[in-house]
């Protein structure tokens, strides 16, 4: 069986509508109206968009548990009729700084790569024509900072293009809601304050908030309760994230930095 490539037909098509111009001239424009649709055809091939998402969520996505991993998946699809390689990257811009963002894109890149065309293991994906992938996914982790996870919202942007042609791209924004979306909103920041006593050398934390639980988290990730007060004597200085839930399940997140 053999194959002519679409392109070459069109070339000499056309090449025997100039032919036949010539030896028929009242048929011009009939000629030149052909043309025109042969011209349009092969401009859309080649310059127009090839690249097109589907399945995949365009509004904020609910995630209740804080303590897992949230992800989302997305197709990506080749519409033209020649094989595309595509890249992907990142835009953390929006993305909570207390959650950890990453992608999986021919293979998955660690915390950090947004672009994965500045280093030498980052690969392309080529999509044959008319095929989809399902390769991609992003992914949010709200334990990466503290263990137990951390409630938040956090979007993020993604390009797709055509390594042989970047302004042939698609965009997408994904939110993540980790945790109950309503306390991340209603929670009065001011009511509770972590105090730090140069002179006792301890924590304490004030407000008229009734606390369930409070921890201090130290850089390697370690939990140290402070429901009550926290003697710091011999704890390095450094910076500390730190975690209060009151009894109607409100949560602040923080960091405080000790130095003395």
């Amino acid at each position: 069986m053999y194959y002519v490539d679409s392109a070459c037909l069109q070339d000499v098509f056309t090449l025997m509508l100039c032919k036949f111009m010539k030896s028929y001239p009242k048929y011009f424009l009939f000629t030149l109206f052909i043309s025109t649709l042969i011209f349009c055809s092969t401009f859309n091939e080649t310059f127009g968009q090839s690249i097109e998402l589907f399945e995949f969520p365009t509004e904020p996505v609910l995630f209740s548990s804080i303590e897992d991993i949230a992800d989302i998946h997305c197709k990506v699809k080749n519409t033209s009729t020649q094989p595309v390689r595509v890249w992907v990257t990142m835009d953390t811009s929006d993305c909570f700084n207390k959650h950890r963002a990453y992608f999986c894109w021919e293979q998955c890149y660690s915390y950090g790569v947004t672009d994965p065309r500045k280093f030498s293991t980052g690969k392309p994906i080529t999509i044959a024509a008319g095929k989809d992938t399902n390769a991609f996914k992003a992914y949010i982790d709200p334990t990466a900072i503290i263990p137990e996870g951390i409630a938040g919202k956090s979007t993020l942007s993604f390009d797709f293009f055509n390594d042989d042609d970047p302004s042939d791209r698609v965009s997408a924004r994904f939110t993540f809601i980790i945790g109950n979306a309503s306390s991340i909103k209603e929670f009065n920041a001011e009511s509770i304050n972590i105090v730090y006593n140069t002179v006792l050398d301890q924590l304490f934390y004030t407000g008229n908030a009734s606390i369930k639980s409070a921890f201090l988290y130290s850089p390697c990730g370690s939990a140290i309760d402070i429901h009550s007060t926290l003697s710091l004597h011999g704890t390095p200085n450094g910076f500390y994230g730190y975690r209060i839930i009151t009894e109607d399940n409100k949560i602040l997140n923080g960091g405080l930095l000790l130095h003395r």
